[in-house]
This record gives structure tokens, sequence and C-alpha cells, in this order.
């Protein structure tokens, strides 16, 4: 699921939000020590029975959130 959002300062940033192996196959530097970090946490999640969700933001151009905005508007 994601969401595009405009703040006060009028940056618009794309939220998406699914499984681990969904958002972390996309991320553009998947390599980050902070990335792996994360692969680890998520398997050590996993060993003791949790299910776990990623969350990824990314800053957008405005054409793309006044072309989204007028696609919903539209439908």
């Amino acid at each position: 699921m994601s969401v595009i959002c405009k703040n006060q300062q009028g940056r618009v940033k794309l939220y998406c939000k699914g499984t681990d192996t969904a958002i972390l196959k996309r991320l553009r530097n998947p390599s980050s020590p902070m990335v792996e970090a994360t692969i680890q946490h998520i398997e050590e999640f996993s060993r003791n029975g949790y299910r776990t969700l990623c969350i990824a933001e990314r800053e957008v151009q405005s054409s793309v959130y006044l072309y989204e905005t007028l696609l919903w508007i539209i439908c």
C-alpha cells in the first residue's frame, strides 16, 4: 500500500508499506549497512515467530503529486 503526501513546506513524499521481501527488493541501495542490519533483525524476528512489515519513503516531484491527485479526483 502506498500514499503520497504533501507537507507544509510543499515537499511531496511517497510512503510505501509492505512485506519485507516486497520492500527490500525495491530499495535504491540494498547493500547499505542499515539494510543489512534490518535484514538481520527481520531474520531474528522470524526465528522468534514474529511477522514483520517494512515501510519506505521517497521524495517525489510535485508533478507526480499533481497527476495522482487529478487521477484520484477523476476516478
